[in-house]
C-alpha cells in the first residue's frame, strides 16, 4: 500500500476491503468445496488468482491496478490454509494419523508466516518486487503440489475400484481390518 504513495493511515485503511472480500470469498470457496466434496480444485484455482495478483504486483507500476492485484492475491491464498487442512483431514484415517496429520499440514503453512517476515525488507520497498517474485514462485509450487494431489487421488481411487488394493484385507483378522485406516481397499480419498 506504501508504494501507492499513501499515507500510513490510508494505507491501513485501505487494508480492510481486500481482507474482508478475501474473508467472504474464503467462506464461499469453503461452503462450494464441502457441496462439491472437492478441494484440490479450488486450491487450484486459489493459486492461480493469486499468481495473478503477484504477477500484476510485479510487472505493473503502483496504480489502482496494483491495488487491484491486492484482491487477487489475498482471495487466492486465503482460503489455501483452510483448504489444505480439510483436504489433508478428509484423506487421513484413523485417529492418531489424522492427529499428526492436522499438525503437520499446520506447521507446514505457518512455515509461509517465517518465510514472508524475512522476504519483504525495508530496503525492498517501495515494489518489493523480490518479495512478490518469492510469493510468486511459491504460489506456482502450490499450485503443483495441489494438481499432483488432484491426479495422484484420482489415480488410487482408481485403482481401488478396480480392486488393486483388496489384497490388504484378505487373511486378516477384524481387529487388523479394522486398523487400516486410509490403506482399507474401500475408504475413498476426497480428490
Amino acid at each position: 500500500m506504501n508504494d501507492l504513495g499513501w499515507t500510513t493511515t490510508k494505507a491501513q485503511l485501505y487494508t480492510v476491503p481486500p481482507y474482508a472480500v478475501a474473508c467472504l470469498w474464503s467462506i464461499l470457496v469453503a461452503y462450494l468445496s464441502d457441496r462439491t466434496r472437492l478441494r484440490g480444485a479450488y486450491l487450484i484455482l486459489g493459486c492461480v488468482l493469486c499468481i495473478l495478483g503477484y504477477s500484476i504486483l510485479i510487472t505493473a507500476p503502483p496504480s489502482s491496478i496494483a491495488y487491484l492485484a491486492v484482491f487477487f492475491g489475498a482471495i487466492g491464498a486465503f482460503p489455501g490454509g483452510p483448504g489444505f487442512l480439510s483436504w489433508g483431514l478428509n484423506n487421513a484415517a484413523g485417529a492418531s494419523v489424522r492427529a499428526v496429520s492436522s499438525a503437520y499440514i499446520v506447521s507446514v503453512g505457518t512455515a509461509g508466516a517465517i518465510v514472508a517476515t524475512w522476504t519483504y525488507l525495508p530496503e525492498d520497498g517501495p515494489h518489493y518486487r523480490k518479495g512478490h517474485s518469492i510469493n510468486l514462485g511459491a504460489q506456482v509450487g502450490v499450485g503443483v503440489v495441489a494438481a499432483f494431489g488432484v491426479l495422484y487421488v484420482k489415480w488410487e481411487n482408481q485403482i481401488r475400484e478396480r480392486g488393486g488394493r483388496d489384497g490388504r484385507v484378505q487373511g486378516k483378522t477384524e481387529e487388523v481390518v479394522g486398523d487400516l485406516g486410509y490403506r482399507h481397499p474401500s475408504f475413498r480419498y476426497t480428490p
